[in-house]
């Protein structure tokens, strides 16, 4: 119950995971543009901070609109059930002043195609990084891709390997191949072959004791360059832009 013998607030409409997550967005919202309008931070919400955010939104106002605040907005994009709770609500009860994070969702739910907008303004805010990261992958492929091309060593170890298979399915339309493919490496473990002292022996524990030198194919140097590759993710990166090139053309 309010202090001072008032009535209760009455429950919201909308669940209270919804309602925190709301407020805490309009909050941020609010105090931005009250700071932007009155040049100062201020703890008093500015009057007509709506009216302002949604110009500055709608002219897609990307100083204003940093990466901070389009986060938030992300993260508090109003869903449909949401959006149609509070109609119903207002519907219901004409007349009846909504409740904060009510009343965050309705105007939200007013600006046209909003995720779509926010998508865009993201992928602009973060398009620049996001294509650095890009070339550093394409970058960090081509060094990989280089360095096992010039590899002696790797070199050498493939045309063992593809002598042993050979040699293992002599007789057969296998046994006269000059490649094999990559997913043979992982096989070489599990692969028996019968040596010539009548051993039973898996291929890659022959490799390494008749071979000593396949034990460091690649030396600190080249795995460090291996393991730089495989840390970006470019297909997510471009898979993010193609969505947000979507929404921009569905705008």
């Amino acid at each position: 119950f309010a202090a001072g013998g008032a009535k209760p607030q009455r429950s919201s409409c909308l669940t209270d995971k919804g309602q925190k997550r709301y407020e805490v967005a309009r909050q941020r919202i609010a105090m931005t543009v009250t700071a932007r309008l009155r040049g100062c931070m201020s703890s008093r919400e500015h009057p007509h901070w709506l009216h302002e955010f949604k110009r500055l939104f709608l002219e897609c106002n990307l100083e204003f609109l940093n990466k901070e605040l389009i986060n938030s907005l992300m993260d508090a994009v109003p869903k449909d059930e949401d959006i149609a709770a509070v109609l119903q609500y207002k519907q219901d009860h004409p007349g009846v002043p909504l409740l904060a994070a009510e009343e965050f969702v309705y105007n939200m739910s007013t600006i046209p195609r909003l995720k779509e907008r926010l998508e865009c303004m993201a992928f602009k805010l973060y398009a620049e990084d996001s294509f650095k990261e890009t070339i550093q992958y394409i970058e960090d492929q081509l060094a990989a891709l280089d360095m096992l091309m010039k590899s002696k060593r790797l070199h050498h170890l493939f045309l063992v390997i593809v002598a042993i298979g050979n040699k293992l399915n002599e007789g057969t339309t296998l046994g006269n191949r000059q490649w094999f493919r990559l997913k043979t490496l992982k096989m070489l473990g599990d692969t028996k072959m019968t040596t010539a002292d009548r051993r039973e022996r898996h291929v890659l524990h022959y490799l390494i004791e008749t071979f000593p030198w396949t034990r460091e194919v690649l030396d600190e140097k080249d795995m460090r360059i291996l393991a730089k590759a495989q840390q970006q993710h470019v297909a997510m990166t471009y898979t993010l832009g193609m969505d947000h090139i979507n929404s921009w053309l569905a705008i």
